[in-house]
Order: structure tokens, then C-alpha cells, then sequence
């Protein structure tokens, strides 16, 4: 069997050999490397490597949480779209600098309309915003119907989610309190 530096040329150390015997080009010209010369490109290497990726993470895109919430169960519906301003315990908030007052306490709204569930004036509230009536309080809220609708044309799912969503606040009030239709 022939030594490796028979086959890579005379150039080319035996395996194992100083690194002293690489080839390098001098100021005069002629060839060596020595071992500062290897270990400067392996550096530089290492550094563009990593440089390539850190570039290639921060050109990913980042995983958002989606605008539309495709199910259509209140609880769910609730989670996504209300639990930030009113709390996932559906008590309120208080107001924030993003939010001028409080968010509503949506287990109370039958123990404030005579221990009758407003649901008609909560599925309006939500279907067209808070504008017209007290039972909701602020009118910061979105008008969810308007949102629901941009996201998804089909007028009988937008009325399935907040249909759905008035029932799970419905659930929610106090104990002791009738539910139905609003005098």
C-alpha cells in the first residue's frame, strides 16, 4: 500500500504528521501551513456556519396564534375570543391603558336584570357591539358578529358561534338565578 502522501502529492504530510508541513503561501511565495494558518480558517468556518444559522432561524416565520377560531363550542369560542378582557373565570378585568375601563362581570348579568339571563341583549351586544345598551357596560368591546363574518361569510355558522357563545355565558351566572328571556 502506497504512504497518503504518494497519492495526495508531495505536498501532503503523512497522517499524524505536524501541521507545520501543510502548505502555506509566504510572502515569497512559496507554499506551507502552519498551525495558526489552520486553526484561523477553522474559526472563520465556525463563525460563518454559525452566522448562516442564526440568519436561517430568524427568516422563519413565527407561529401566530390564528385569528379565526374554526370551532363553533362556546367554552372554546370563550377561551379565544373574550377570556382576554373578561378573564377566563368571566369576572372582569380591570382597565388597562389597551382597555380605557373595566371589562364587564359576565356572571352577573342575570342577578342584575331581576335574576333573568338578558340573552337576547347579550347576543346583540356581541352580534353589534356595546354601543346600545348598559347590560354589557363599556364600549370597548369588538362587535364579534362584524369579526365573525369577515373571517367567515356564512351568516348561519357566525350565528351558530354566537349563539353558542351567549349559551356559555348563560352558564356561567351565579347560582341562584333564573335564566330566560329578558322583560
Amino acid at each position: 500500500m502506497k504512504a497518503p502522501s504518494a497519492c495526495l502529492g508531495a505536498n501532503w504530510p503523512e497522517l499524524g504528521a505536524d501541521l507545520t508541513a501543510f502548505p502555506r503561501r509566504t510572502a515569497t511565495g512559496s507554499e506551507s501551513l502552519n498551525e495558526e494558518g489552520v486553526m484561523r480558517t477553522f474559526v472563520v468556518a465556525v463563525l460563518v456556519a454559525g452566522v448562516l444559522v442564526i440568519g436561517a432561524r430568524a427568516q422563519r416565520p413565527s407561529a401566530r396564534e390564528p385569528m379565526l377560531q374554526k370551532t363553533t363550542v362556546g367554552s372554546e369560542l370563550y377561551r379565544f375570543y373574550c377570556s382576554n378582557c373578561h378573564g377566563l373565570d368571566a369576572r372582569g378585568r380591570a382597565a388597562t391603558p389597551s382597555m380605557h375601563v373595566a371589562a364587564s362581570n359576565l356572571t352577573v348579568l342575570a342577578a342584575n336584570h331581576g335574576g333573568v339571563f338578558p340573552r337576547e341583549a347579550v347576543r346583540d351586544i356581541i352580534a353589534h357591539g356595546s354601543g346600545r345598551g348598559s347590560v354589557h357596560g363599556a364600549n370597548d368591546m369588538p362587535v364579534w358578529g362584524t369579526i365573525f363574518r369577515a373571517f367567515e361569510p356564512n351568516d348561519t355558522m357566525v350565528d351558530v358561534r354566537i349563539d353558542n357563545l351567549v349559551r356559555y355565558i348563560e352558564s356561567l351566572q351565579v347560582s341562584g338565578v333564573t335564566t330566560g328571556q329578558a322583560h
